[in-house]
C-alpha cells in the first residue's frame, strides 16, 4: 500500500500525546502506575503502544518501522522488534477479557492494527 506524504504527515506519533489517559492506580507488585484501556489496566509501555496502534488503525495500521521510529527508542534494531512483539503479546494477554486485540497483517514488513473480535 502506497501512502502519500500528506497522509504520512497526518499520522500521529507518541511525541504528540497518543495514548495519554488518566492513571487508574498502581501495580500492587511493582508500584508503577497503571493506565486503563477498555477497562483493563496496562503498564505505561503497554498503554503507549496500544494508544499508538489504536490511533493509526484508521490509517491502515502501524508499520513495524513506524513503531520502531516513534515508540521503541534507540535500541538495536533486532531488539526493537523483540520489544514490540513482546509488548503486543503482553497487551493482548491483558485484553483477553475484552473484545479487542492487536493483530499483525501477516505480510512482511508487518503492520499492526487494533481489531474487535466478533462474538
Amino acid at each position: 500500500m502506497i501512502r502519500s506524504s500528506s497522509a504520512a504527515e497526518q499520522r500521529p506519533c507518541k511525541a504528540q500525546g497518543v495514548g495519554s489517559n488518566p492513571t487508574s492506580g498502581t501495580c500492587p507488585h511493582r508500584g508503577q502506575r497503571m493506565l486503563t484501556r477498555f477497562g483493563v489496566p496496562l503498564s505505561p509501555r503497554q498503554a503507549d503502544l496500544f494508544g499508538f496502534v489504536e490511533a493509526l488503525t484508521p490509517y491502515g495500521g502501524a508499520s513495524m518501522e513506524e513503531l520502531r521510529g516513534c515508540w521503541a527508542g534507540e535500541r538495536p534494531r533486532l531488539r526493537q522488534a523483540y520489544l514490540i512483539k513482546a509488548t503486543i503479546s503482553g497487551t493482548n494477554e491483558r485484553l483477553a477479557e475484552t473484545d479487542y486485540r492487536i493483530v499483525g497483517d501477516g505480510h512482511r514488513p508487518v503492520t499492526y492494527r487494533l481489531i474487535e473480535r466478533r462474538s
